[in-house]
């Protein structure tokens, strides 16, 4: 039985640079990686098929600053919350909430019971005083470039290159009207497919033996 390589993120660049040179503009493979990185969070955020957790534990992604603590470039959506321990989940509420609810909660101190989420920032409605390994937050995010393309069977792997080029090429330039209308088309046609296999696959990544 053959064994299909797995598709990886600097295959992903060669490709993408491979195609659009040809055209005549420099390689760019830092903006590369950045339309890459918006594909997959187009595509996680729409099928919710990456369901992990981030803690404040030793060399975690959470690092909490009195009762705030800043969420993970990779979180899309908070799900859950836990502190010191997963049979002590916290109410996820707002701070206009704990305004209203809990007056001086900004500056209190002692065990959280409720947090609240606004924009990038989670707070808690108490500052605690010792706090190492306590937090934990569940929810929806994007992997890693390499390990969010393991998540696409075989015949997709590539299929984020559509979305790249036709991001890449200019329709205002003559020369690159063509590419850009193919691989629009292409990516049109390939992007429904991409969020029936994640929505598929959800919670269950897909690797190669």
């Amino acid at each position: 039985m053959s064994v299909v390589a797995q598709v990886t993120t600097a295959d992903i660049l060669r490709f993408v640079s491979e195609v659009y040179k040809k055209y005549g503009p420099e390689p760019n493979v830092s903006h590369y990686l950045d339309l890459l990185r918006e594909c997959l969070g187009r595509v996680f955020r729409a099928t919710r098929a990456f369901d992990t957790s981030w803690s404040n534990a030793s060399g975690g992604d959470l690092t909490l600053d009195g009762n705030e603590v800043a969420l993970p470039i990779a979180c899309q959506e908070v799900t859950r919350v836990e502190w010191d321990g997963s049979d002590n989940p916290l109410e996820i509420t707002d701070e206009a909430t704990l305004d209203a609810e809990e007056p001086g909660w900004r500056d209190a101190t002692g065990e959280p019971s409720r947090c609240a989420i606004t924009g990038r920032r989670l707070f808690l409605n108490s500052t605690p005083s010792d706090a190492t390994g306590k937090l934990v937050m569940r929810g929806f995010g994007v992997p890693a470039d390499n390990v969010a393309l393991t998540y696409l069977p075989a015949d997709l792997q590539m299929a984020p290159t559509k979305f790249m080029l036709r991001e890449l090429f200019d329709p205002a330039k003559e020369n690159e009207m063509g590419p850009y209308e193919k691989y629009g088309r292409e990516w049109a046609e390939v992007e429904p497919r991409i969020l029936e296999a994640l929505r598929a696959r959800a919670r269950r990544p897909f690797t190669y033996p």
